[in-house]
């Protein structure tokens, strides 16, 4: 079995290990490959992800940077509740001009 991780040269490296080489296999992959359109991030590879118009690594790259961004978008709006909670229970507690003071600084 080759691994779907391996790029499709060394897929064919261990598939002539194995002996498992299909000429016309071959020949269709090799056609794609020259008539591909490079990734416009890297340029160094092919465009495999339609939906993005990227290679692989680059759209799991991406992918990965949109999640980190979602990451410090919920700290932030975290970081933004703990700051109101703490001015309204000031409020609350009827020290809200000291809170407000504070927070104009």
């Amino acid at each position: 079995m080759i691994p779907a991780a391996l790029p499709w040269v060394a897929s064919l490296r261990v598939v002539q290990v194995h002996r498992l080489l299909d000429p016309e296999v071959l020949a269709r992959r090799m056609k794609l490959e020259a008539d591909a359109e490079l990734c416009p991030l890297c340029v160094a590879r092919p465009v495999r992800v339609r939906s993005t118009g990227l290679c692989r690594v680059c759209h799991l790259r991406e992918l990965a940077e949109r999640h980190r961004e979602a990451i410090d978008e919920l700290e932030a709006q975290r970081e933004l509740w703990t700051a109101r909670q703490q001015l309204k229970r000031g409020r609350d507690r009827g020290s809200g001009a000291e809170v407000e003071d504070r927070a104009g600084e």
